[in-house]
């Protein structure tokens, strides 16, 4: 992964020992990864610095037999970069995509 982000982009990785286990495809895994990776990439033309991270946590996910959600043990999954971020019109456009795949008759 460092070789395709070139010398101008430091991929730094802060990875738990202890990290549990998850149930996945890993080459699903692999590939969102590589997209997030890509899209930093992007995002940072004069180069700067990618972050993957992984750690235990608990949140609260749904129990389908019981309307109260639950705690639970997860893996949380960070990329972080130093790149230069969404302008606010871009930012509007993403939202209001990710509102119509919700509320697909909002205008």
């Amino acid at each position: 992964m460092a070789r395709m982000l070139g010398e101008k982009i430091e991929l730094i990785t802060a990875l738990a020992d202890d990290l549990g286990y998850v149930k996945m495809d890993p080459a699903q895994l692999r590939q969102i990864i590589f997209n997030l990776v890509l899209n930093a990439q992007d995002a940072m033309p004069q180069g700067g610095r990618v972050t993957l991270e992984t750690m235990n946590s608990i949140n609260w996910l749904p129990d389908p037999g019981d309307p109260r959600p639950r705690r639970a043990p997860c893996i949380q999954f960070t990329v972080t970069d130093t790149g230069r971020g969404m302008d606010a019109e871009t930012l509007l456009m993403e939202s209001r995509i990710e509102l119509r795949k919700v509320h697909p008759n909002f205008g």
